[in-house]
């Protein structure tokens, strides 16, 4: 590295290293260390513990003492800390946590900086212009509590450090470990920071810790002790103490031993800082007597996303109100309640038996309890239906019933009784109008009753027969016609006029007529399958508005959708979309989710019926019909 940078920057990092008397006295071997920042902590809390936190690391700032103690963390937090140090040296450090997999990860970027330095060599002379050194520092983190109440942490983190027009940069780990069990008043812990290659031939500033922390009354009193060392180096012991009254206000003291600081006063090594707590705001402060170097000023602001920093008693009672209150719920049947009663219980302990048993019972309960409200609505649905004639979709409630309960006794009957009654009366009415509209050779007509009977009734005999008779005498219109075209084309508009494709069918037929202008069938044909068109895009119109004023959105899209592909540029139906299209959205993720809930649960007919409902309202919803595909799937397999 250079030699010649400024003395304030050189007498910081020497501070840093531990290394004040022996830079005065002359060049140790413990002395050299790159990034010696590396060692310069975060949270005035710690600090003024006298860096005694390695046993307790119960806030975000574990990540710069012990990532093992993440895992003792619930809830974000986001901290921002301003260092005003030594010799106009500046430290910004910002850091935040979220959980995630089952544990806690975390984030911390650290910026240290100072004035415009002039170079000077050793006896002081100045040599050349200033410059700015800085140092910078990021990393991610994660911790996760193990078993037995262990918890362990890590962190990878990237370090850059510019001396003079000399730049180097690093990647080194942090690692962490933290005992403690469920209600303890004691927790131990120890870490391993600053592990990675060394820089320019300069080690990192590995260092060991380990530490102890006992809490009393409640967590309002906590005692810690540490113990650390920088290799090579020596030891450094720790001691601290925070008491907080009533988890609105701390006094925090301490008193780090520091053998090899023979250049300072007795006094820099003691600590101290306040902190305040404002309903999920926390001020902390610090000073750190530097000895003839000055005084350290570290102050912080915490936000907590969760309840913030409640004290054990404040959490223990919190806990058990919880409980007693999710047990009364599960009692007293309130199973909403319950379920949250019981998370709350989980984000203070989340292994606690109990708690999950409760939470799963109360669950499943709540679902079968949504499951059986469903239920009874659609059998009111089926009602009202019945009685408005609408007797297919009276029968389409009823098998939705069955979908979510199978064993259902009521809905099967019911079906069947509608389907038999329905059936029956339908088939003789259309077998009725069949024949009469044979009789008076209205072909299209005839077609349509047999057809009608037909999708009721597939081998329908009579229904059958008629159906290829009257398929005889529409197909003479073809004949006759020395143009080839004209057969098939007009053969064709028959068939896409029986599959009920009228849009298909006027284009065949009018390509008829644009051959053979003079095709009375075919013309006759044109117009019949013009007015049926109209008809059934009215009769859905109709029914659609309808549907919307029971609140049915899903029968209401699909009546409009149905209006689009008889006359794909029909304006009204396109109209009702657009103005209906920010439920239809919400109301399919709705469904879509649904639907994964009850395919989690292995009710896999169910949850094809919801994602058809989702493609009902939204024809290409991602992932809707790559799911039916699955639970069909598993359907195969469970046959």
């Amino acid at each position: 590295m250079k030699r010649r940078i400024a003395m304030p920057w050189l007498l910081a990092l020497a501070l840093l290293a531990g290394q004040v008397q022996p830079l005065l006295a002359g060049d140790r071997p413990a002395s050299r260390r790159a990034m010696s920042f590396l060692q310069l902590g975060a949270g005035p809390r710690a600090y003024a513990l006298g860096e005694a936190f390695t046993g307790l690391a119960d806030d975000v700032t574990a990540l710069s003492w012990n990532p093992g103690g993440l895992a003792q963390l619930s809830d974000p937090e986001i901290l921002f800390m301003h260092n005003q140090w030594i010799s106009n040296i500046k430290q910004e450090y910002l850091a935040g946590t979220y959980p995630v997999f089952g544990g806690m990860a975390a984030g911390q970027v650290s910026f240290l900086n100072s004035d415009i330095q002039l170079r000077r060599d050793q006896d002081g002379v100045l040599t050349g212009d200033g410059f700015r050194p800085y140092s910078l520092m990021g990393g991610l983190a994660y911790g996760r509590s193990l078993d037995w109440g262990f918890s362990a942490g890590a962190s990878v983190n990237y370090a850059r450090e510019q001396l003079d027009d000399a730049v180097y940069q690093t990647v080194f780990f942090d690692l962490g470990a933290l005992y403690r069990t469920p209600g303890a008043w004691w927790s131990l812990g120890a870490a391993v920071q600053n592990l990675g290659l060394a820089v320019a031939g300069y080690s990192l500033p590995l260092t060991l810790r380990a530490g102890g922390s006992a809490r009393f009354f409640s967590d309002q009193l906590n005692l810690n002790l540490d113990v650390a060392r920088t290799v090579p180096g020596w030891f450094r012991y720790s001691l601290g103490a925070e008491f907080w009254y009533r988890n609105l206000f701390a006094v925090r003291a301490g008193y780090l031993i520091r053998p090899e600081f023979e250049g300072l006063d007795r006094i820099s090594g003691l600590r101290a800082g306040l902190g305040f707590n404002l309903q999920g705001y926390q001020l902390d402060y610090a000073l750190i007597p530097q000895g003839d170097l000055g005084w350290g000023h570290r102050a912080s602001f915490t936000y907590f996303f969760g309840c913030g920093r409640a004290l054990a008693s404040e959490k223990a009672a919190l806990i058990q109100t919880s409980r007693e209150r999710g047990q009364a719920a599960l009692k007293n049947q309130a199973w909403a309640e319950a379920v949250d009663a019981f998370q709350k219980v989980l984000a203070f302990l989340p292994l606690d038996a109990d708690a999950q048993a409760g939470l799963r019972k109360a669950r499943d309960a709540l679902r079968q309890q949504e499951q059986e409200q469903e239920i009874r609505q659609r059998f009111t649905q089926a009602k009202k239906f019945g009685r408005a004639g609408q007797v297919q979709d009276a029968m389409d409630e009823y098998q939705r019933i069955l979908l979510l309960d199978e064993g259902n006794q009521r809905a099967a009957q019911a079906l069947a009784r509608t389907r038999k009654t329905f059936h029956s009366r339908t088939i003789a009415e259309y077998m009725r109008k069949g024949r009469q509209a044979y009789k008076v050779q209205k072909w299209v007509d005839a077609l349509q009753a047999w057809q009608a009977v037909l999708a009721i009734d597939k081998k329908h005999a009579k229904a059958l027969k008629m159906l290829d008779k009257t398929r005889k005498q529409l197909a003479k219109g073809g004949k006759g016609y020395k143009d080839p075209r004209i057969k098939k084309v007009y053969l064709s508009g028959l068939w896409k006029f029986e599959k009920g494709d009228y849009c298909g069918a006027i284009d065949d037929w009018s390509r008829v007529l644009e051959i053979a202008s003079g095709h009375k069938q075919a013309r006759k044909y044109l117009r019949e399958a013009i007015r049926l068109r109209d008809a059934k895009v009215k009769q859905l119109l109709q029914s659609g508005d309808q549907y919307l004023k029971q609140e049915d959105l899903i029968r209401s899209v699909r009546s409009w959708r149905n209006i689009l592909e008889l006359s794909p540029r029909h304006a009204p139906a396109r109209q009702r979309l657009r103005k209906n299209n920010d439920q239809i959205q919400a109301q399919a993720k709705k469904l879509y989710l649904k639907g994964i809930e009850v395919y989690t649960h292995g009710r896999y007919k169910q949850s094809i019926a919801y994602w058809r409902d989702v493609l009902t309202l939204e024809p290409d919803y991602t992932g809707a019909k790559k799911n039916i595909n699955k639970a069909r799937e598993k359907i195969k397999a469970t046959q």
